[in-house]
């Protein structure tokens, strides 16, 4: 291979670095971060756990003040499979709500939900439970613009309707009117966290449930196939705008006797729609830099042979 020969390969190879670079500068990937908002104070124990033994929650899931055969409670998964286990009834399979409150970004929800509890919480309250008569609640948001955001929660004993206040650090409020929050036994409604402002999505499977008056002789409830619920309500932000708080008014279907539960809210946050730059790899600086110092020999070389 003579000099210019030389020279036209490095200088080809030289081409492909860069064209490498190049990529590694507009074609990095985007990703929408999550953030967990704390939407309490939180005012009621009403999730059943077990680590050895049982903590009772101190409230149903259901009407709060109702007492006697419509008290039930929510369960995790080490209580679910206890409960399970004692009562005889394995089939189907104990579900109950992660043992780490914790459930990661899944298919169209683009961030992770943090529930503030675990089935190690051995006592303190996890739930904001609103009073079975008409009310509302406010909560303020990290400031960021979100792609996606969702209350997460669901009824007891009944729906409850909700007007949804969206404020953003500048213009006007959004206001969603007619959000149903479902009974936890209201079943997968089919939208994604990906769906429009103010539809309702699973964020658990079908789980258990424990009925608190049967505690702890009987009473376990199996999945089936409806099994009780989670869900996140959709508010579909303006990905443009700042949100600043959410403002919750609620509506039970039966005032005095439906109840609204509520564990956490959260988000992703919006990401920008230029390309996203990608850090140079250390390896591909430096074959760039040995690149061009061997295309700078080998020019001199060639100017040297040519006389120049």
């Amino acid at each position: 291979m003579n000099l210019f020969e030389h020279q036209k390969l490095f200088s080809t190879t030289l081409a492909m670095a860069f064209a490498a670079a190049a990529m590694c500068v507009s074609g990095g990937q985007a990703y929408a971060a999550g953030v967990q908002v704390n939407i309490g104070p939180f005012n009621a124990d009403d999730i059943l756990r077990y680590s050895g033994t049982f903590t009772s929650p101190g409230i149903s899931y259901d009407d709060p003040a109702s007492g006697g055969s419509v008290d039930n409670w929510l369960v995790t998964q080490s209580a679910a499979t206890q409960l399970a286990t004692n009562q005889g009834i394995l089939s189907p399979p104990p579900v109950g709500i992660n043992d780490n409150g914790f459930y990661p970004a899944s298919g169209a929800r683009l961030y992770d939900v943090q529930l503030g509890f675990t089935n190690g919480t051995a006592s303190g309250t996890n739930t904001v439970i609103r009073s079975t008569a008409v009310g509302n609640f406010s909560f303020n948001v990290p400031n960021n613009q979100y792609s996606q955001f969702a209350i997460f929660g669901s009824g007891g004993s009944g729906t409850s309707t909700l007007v949804i206040t969206m404020n953003y650090s500048t213009g006007s409020p959004t206001v969603l009117t007619g959000v149903t929050l479902p009974d936890w036994a209201g079943g997968d409604s089919g939208a994604t966290a990906a769906s429009a402002a103010g539809t309702h999505f699973t964020l658990t499977p079908p789980m258990s449930r424990q009925s608190a008056w049967r505690f702890p002789s009987s009473g376990y409830q199996a999945p089936g196939t409806g099994g009780y619920y989670i869900y996140g309500i959709n508010l579909a932000p303006d990905s443009t705008r700042i949100l600043a708080s959410v403002t919750v008014a609620y509506t039970p279907s039966s005032p005095g006797y439906t109840v609204a539960n509520f564990f956490t809210a959260a988000g992703a946050i919006a990401v920008s729609s230029s390309p996203s730059v990608t850090p140079l790899p250390n390896t591909l600086i430096l074959l760039l830099a040995g690149l061009g110092l061997l295309y700078w020999i080998f020019s001199r070389r060639q100017r040297a042979a040519s006389g120049v």
